[in-house]
């Protein structure tokens, strides 16, 4: 805090406030926070501050300490700054209830540095009267008046507002007064004469002057003096919080260049969330591709992951890891998982001029635990009408850095998150699979849900035909006519749900073009699953025309003879052999079209004799 020259009324600052005073204020508030329930309060403090201080200090060089001095002769010169930057409330090192909140990390060091940066105070003879101001007052007035709010700025401009007449003091006072306002999150440090104004404060500057110096431009002249000359009226009343840093910075989200806006006017017919479901190969990922395809046709970008039981909140949100650079140096950061990959890219297309979509598809997303996976995310699905979330969640110190990293501005711009209206999150999921994870109400409803029928997206195999079986069991049928017989069989003799039958997709399309890998395929994919899952019960009524309906290896060997004929009766009487058609047709006496499945076999007229 400024301490007032009686001659010059001007401030003066502790000397030992340097360039890295983030960094060292950190390790004075933990160390003071460490040693909060001690006895010989000082002395802990002093024995905690040669522990924190290497660890918060610029790249760990330098240390606390050492050398002739005892830690506590040491700390006894440096414990100004404490006082100085307002953390402690008394002489017992009590600390105030902002320093407190740095050390649980609630709060970051900056945005601590904020607040008591607009907090500190002078006292001036302007123009005649008597007024008190924030140190950098006339620096606002002057950027302003000059229009400089979006430049990069000499610290000059501080030493030419200071009403001090010497030269060397006047240089000295605006070096401090620069390490002051660039440890703070309301100025950005662009090199050691020049620094610039954070974006967020950038479109509400008038509030940041007027946010200066508040409550004490009403005080008499001798209650501002004693106050600055006392550390400890002085670090309550920075406690109170007069001038309130989260309420000030919630207006710079409004009506501003740094607004963080989180809708794009984007216009689309898709639900935002989605989930598809259906039986297997009903082409719930073949729909999502075409519709993702249409959702991005202007722009825009997408990512695909798959879930799977081991899959957890750190693999899909992020999380705090080491990683290794080029020259094999282990180092720790936030890595970021596909959620918050398509959330940044999102949030920087909804924030430019030209917005497009962001869409993040999940396959098979009950095949994790979603509560799990999803976390405290899960609250951001509840939208509004406008498609943003309804409710934002809180964020960890490490996302917040690596926004603020990726987005711009100061962490603490993102303490709170909410998804826009630009990122779409489409899904997928079986829901007849075997061992997956239930979904509670409450996630469902965050979702909305379309059901793909079991012969949905059939159009594009309709005449696709393969050969199975060799000599009297062969027959060449189309596969969709196979499939729905099949399914037949599922539904009327073996009872099982519409969700374990065959879509057309079971078989991939390409798998039709070929005979000998389609023979494959229906074997290791259809067969299996058969055997397995959906006629797992009943065996012997699927495979009835199997002479070893209970040994998978069995019916697959006779599949490569027989063909279709390893299926029940029922099965077989859908694809007669050409030859018994085409003689029970002449044996017809009426003229009519004798079809099997959606196939025209032939055409007959009635017999003239008749």
């Amino acid at each position: 805090m400024p301490v007032i020259d009686s001659k010059s009324k001007t401030s003066k600052f502790d000397s030992l406030l340097r360039t890295n005073k983030d960094d060292a204020l950190m390790a004075f508030i933990k160390a003071s926070y460490n040693a909060r329930k001690l006895e010989n309060r000082k002395e802990k403090i002093a024995e905690n501050l040669k522990l924190t201080y290497d660890l918060y200090k610029e790249k760990g060089s330098g240390s606390y300490g050492d050398g002739e001095r005892n830690i506590i002769d040491q700390f006894e010169s440096h414990y100004t700054m404490g006082y100085e930057m307002g953390i402690w409330v008394d002489n017992d090192f009590t600390l105030n209830d902002l320093a407190i909140d740095v050390a649980k990390y609630v709060i970051t060091i900056k945005e601590y540095i904020g607040t008591v940066f607009k907090n500190l105070f002078t006292y001036y003879d302007v123009e005649g009267t008597k007024k008190y101001h924030h140190f950098l007052y006339e620096v606002l007035i002057k950027i302003k008046s000059e229009n400089l709010i979006d430049s990069i700025i000499n610290k000059e401009i501080i030493q030419s507002t200071l009403p001090i007449e010497e030269k060397k003091q006047q240089l000295s006072q605006a070096n401090l007064l620069f390490n002051y306002l660039i440890a703070s999150d309301i100025f950005e440090k662009v090199d050691k004469s020049s620094f610039k104004i954070s974006k967020k404060y950038r479109g509400k500057f008038n509030e940041l002057i007027n946010s200066c110096n508040l409550e004490f431009s009403t005080k008499e002249e001798d209650e501002a003096i004693q106050m600055a000359k006392s550390k400890e009226e002085y670090s309550k009343y920075v406690t109170k919080k007069t001038i309130d840093l989260y309420s000030l910075e919630d207006n710079f989200f409004e009506g501003n260049e740094m607004n963080i806006v989180y809708k794009s006017e984007i216009k689309s017919l898709f639900d935002h969330n989605r989930i598809l479901f259906g039986a297997p190969g009903t082409g719930k990922s073949y729909t999502l591709n075409k519709e993702k395809t249409d959702l991005l046709k202007n722009g825009g970008e997408f990512e695909r992951v798959t879930f799977h039981p081991d899959y957890s909140y750190a693999h899909f949100v992020g999380t705090y890891k080491p990683v290794s650079n080029e020259g094999g140096e282990i180092s720790y950061e936030y890595v970021p998982g596909p959620f918050m990959r398509t959330y940044v890219a999102a949030m920087k297309s909804v924030n430019c001029e030209n917005p497009k979509p962001y869409l993040l598809i999940i396959e098979e997303i009950n095949r994790a635990n979603v509560a799990g996976v999803f976390g405290d995310v899960f609250q951001l699905l509840d939208r509004n009408a406008e498609n943003i979330s309804e409710y934002p969640i809180q964020t960890s110190e490490d996302m917040r850095k690596y926004l603020s990293k990726e987005l711009g501005g100061d962490s603490s711009l993102y303490t709170e998150i909410k998804i826009p209206d630009n990122m779409f999150i489409w899904a997928t999921m079986n829901s007849a699979d075997q061992g997956v994870y239930p979904m509670d109400t409450a996630f469902k409803r965050r979702w909305n849900f379309t059901y793909l029928g079991i012969n949905d997206n059939e159009e594009g195999i309709l005449e696709k035909e393969v050969s199975l079986g060799i000599g009297d069991y062969e027959r060449t049928i189309k596969w969709n006519e196979l499939r729905k017989a099949i399914n037949i069989e599922l539904l009327e003799e073996c009872k099982v749900n519409e969700d374990k039958l065959l879509g057309p997709y079971f078989v991939a399309k390409n798998c039709l073009e070929n005979n000998k890998k389609f023979v494959e395929i229906f074997k290791n994919k259809i067969i299996m699953y058969l055997f397995d899952d959906a006629a797992k019960h009943k065996r012997s009524v699927i495979f009835s025309g199997s002479a070893n309906n209970n040994i998978y290896s069995e019916i697959c060997k006779e599949f490569d003879e027989k063909g279709i004929f390893i299926f029940s009766e029922r099965v077989q009487e859908k694809f007669p052999h050409q030859d018994r058609v085409i003689n029970e047709i002449e044996n017809s006496s009426y003229n009519t079209n004798i079809s099997f499945g959606n196939k025209k076999v032939a055409e007959t007229k009635f017999n003239e004799e008749d």
